[in-house]
């Protein structure tokens, strides 16, 4: 059972990755907080993350990942972390929001709204390697939110750049809108 308190919980929780990814962006590629990145290696043991100082030493594991940064990040190399949890916000977004339906009696409703079939589209794109594939599905095609709409001639091709960050964050605040403003169903 997906109550609307956690549905909500899950939603901002993954609102809040992407917004935390955005600042380490902005963090790791500007200065002057792309020069301290200098100052720190990185040590990974198991489920354990230490920022240590390079005069710093980790507790001794049997097995550990350590990096530092020589310089700044690449921009293409940060943005990438943005890219992924800008998807998993999507994908998470929706998936809350439609296990929450489905628990409290709002399936039909949910999916018809004019956002349902769009992100249902977009989300599979997104949890199947990030390309559109129509093949086996018969959900309704074309489909369209806003400007965007999702059609068979994006068969095969990458979703990278179809979406704008402020189309899916408003894609992302539609559909908590109507998470928010949902009543579900006694049973």
């Amino acid at each position: 059972m997906s109550t609307k308190e956690e549905c909500q919980y899950k939603m901002q929780y993954a609102r809040n990755a992407f917004y935390f990814s955005v600042g380490s962006f902005g963090l790791a590629t500007k200065p002057p907080s792309r020069e301290l990145l200098k100052n720190f290696k990185f040590v990974i043991q198991e489920n354990n993350i230490h920022v240590l100082e390079a005069d710093e030493s980790a507790p001794k594991t049997w097995l550990q990942y350590e990096f530092s940064f020589s310089g700044a990040l690449q921009n293409e190399s940060a943005e990438i972390f943005v890219k992924q949890t800008f998807n998993y916000m999507i994908l998470q977004t929706f998936e809350a929001a439609w296990n929450y339906a489905k628990s409290n009696g709002l399936n039909s409703e949910f999916r018809n709204q004019d956002f349902f079939f769009f992100c249902l589209h977009l989300r599979n794109a997104i949890g199947h390697n990030g390309r559109w594939r129509f093949k086996n599905e018969s959900y309704e095609l074309p489909t369209a939110f806003r400007n965007k709409e999702i059609n068979r001639s994006l068969e095969g091709k990458e979703i990278e750049g179809f979406i704008n960050w402020v189309f899916g964050l408003q894609l992302c605040a539609t559909i908590s809108i109507w998470v928010s403003q949902s009543t579900p169903c006694k049973s």
